[in-house]
């Protein structure tokens, strides 16, 4: 199960987990607001690489390079597919913003993120 999760992006058709509200939260991305309590706090940072869990860990040559800086509350994974991106795609994606990072570039993925949110592009 957890392959075909990965697989289709984490995400699973007709999830058995996910209630209606539950479904409407994360369509309208309403899910990813107590974050701001985390950006608030100085845990995560409001643009960033999603973060690893520890299973995925053992799985990336590169993780020192996700793991050098804060998680964020969207990237550019986020606003380059969300979930009509593999799982691969989305790292490499986190690894190049880590690479490449400007301000500029947090800037136009904030942005973006407005965009994203506001047209439910890729929110399932």
């Amino acid at each position: 199960m957890i392959e075909k999760y990965r697989k289709n992006g984490d995400y699973l058709k007709n999830d058995p987990r996910i209630t209606k509200l539950g479904k409407f939260l994360r369509s309208t991305s309403l899910d990813e607001l107590p974050q701001l309590f985390n950006v608030l706090k100085g845990d995560i940072s409001l643009v960033g690489p999603r973060a690893l869990v520890p299973g995925e860990l053992k799985d990336y040559g590169d993780r020192s390079l996700l793991l050098s800086v804060k998680s964020g509350l969207t990237g550019l994974a986020q606003v380059s597919g969300r979930r009509d991106i593999s799982f691969d795609e989305r790292r490499s994606l986190d690894l190049y913003y880590v690479q490449n990072w400007t301000f500029l570039m947090d800037i136009q993925i904030l942005l973006r993120t407005v965009a994203v949110v506001l047209l439910r592009k890729g929110a399932k």
